[in-house]
């Protein structure tokens, strides 16, 4: 009857304790200082028409950069929310060129 109960005890032990890994930090976002960093991110969208994780850290740094230029950061802030949203990988260079442009 023994047999059966040790590694039962074993096996809850363990499922209990877990395995004790450190948490996974996450990355902070990257926040550009100036129109010529977030120029610098717009083209690679352009050249690679990547969303996702590698639109981190424009949102916030388009926000600061309204306190240099409250208009050109506003409708860059309207273009990037397009751009988050875009389905497709040209959609998404084509919406990237057009904030260039408006740089």
């Amino acid at each position: 009857m023994l047999t059966w109960q040790k590694p039962l005890a074993v096996v809850v032990v363990l499922t209990l304790v877990g395995c004790g890994s450190t948490p996974v930090k996450q990355p902070e976002p990257t926040n550009l200082k100036s129109f010529e960093e977030l120029k610098t991110r717009l083209k690679e969208v352009v050249q690679y028409g990547q969303g996702g994780s590698a639109l981190m850290g424009m949102q916030e740094s388009i926000e600061s950069l309204k306190k240099v230029d409250a208009a050109k950061g506003d409708a860059l802030a309207m273009d990037f929310k397009r751009l988050d949203m875009a389905a497709t990988t040209e959609e998404r260079k084509q919406i990237a060129q057009g904030m260039i442009d408006k740089l």
